[in-house]
């Protein structure tokens, strides 16, 4: 039996469209940080509005962007959104999760998680299918809240997982941590390298 009480609310989408929202999220600061580079297929799981799966595309095309959400009403939201002009045409949109992407085998260079994280159940059944859909160099990014941050906004702080257990949790699964730190005082960054 899953938890979804930790699962964004779709009926909340607007808050993923806050004008605040880059200083919290510097999207361009934390994709350099990531390394995330023009000649990567990247997997946005937990895509919701396309905050960060748009500027993704835009970075990456022609190569696919696979914007995952198990949330029909953000895929629609973000469907719409994507036919006003100057938007990319290399995102796929697919209805998934992070514990069951629907994605291909060894199909990316990169999953990436933003505020998604602190919602997976299962992070070990997770982080197998990162490694399934990955190539064998590929790598994880995670973008969270963090537990010493301020409310609002974000999730409940009794939600939210420190970055030193973000890194436990991936070195006890053997994936190799590249990169861990404070975005700024409400979010962190970790990335790391498939087993």
């Amino acid at each position: 039996m899953h938890d979804h009480s930790k699962r964004f609310d779709p009926a909340n989408l607007h808050r993923l469209e806050d004008p605040d929202r880059p200083q919290l999220f510097p999207v361009d600061r934390i994709l350099s940080l990531a390394g995330i580079k023009f000649t990567m297929t990247v997997a946005d799981i937990g895509a919701g509005t396309g905050y960060f799966a748009i500027p993704l595309a835009k970075l990456t095309a022609p190569l696919p962007l696979f914007a995952v959400d198990v949330s029909t009403e953000m895929l629609d939201y973000l469907r719409d959104k994507l036919a006003q002009p100057v938007m990319p045409h290399n995102l796929q949109l697919v209805h998934g999760e992070a514990t069951a992407t629907n994605l291909a085998d060894a199909c990316c260079d990169v999953v990436f998680l933003s505020a998604v994280w602190h919602e997976v159940d299962d992070a070990t059944s997770a982080l197998k299918e990162f490694a399934r859909v990955l190539k064998p160099a590929g790598r994880v990014v995670l973008v969270d809240w963090s537990p010493t941050g301020v409310r609002p906004p974000g999730p409940p702080l009794e939600h939210r997982i420190a970055l030193s257990v973000v890194e436990a949790t991936l070195k006890s699964a053997r994936w190799r941590v590249s990169r861990a730190e404070p975005i700024n005082e409400s979010i962190y960054l970790v990335v790391a390298q498939r087993p």
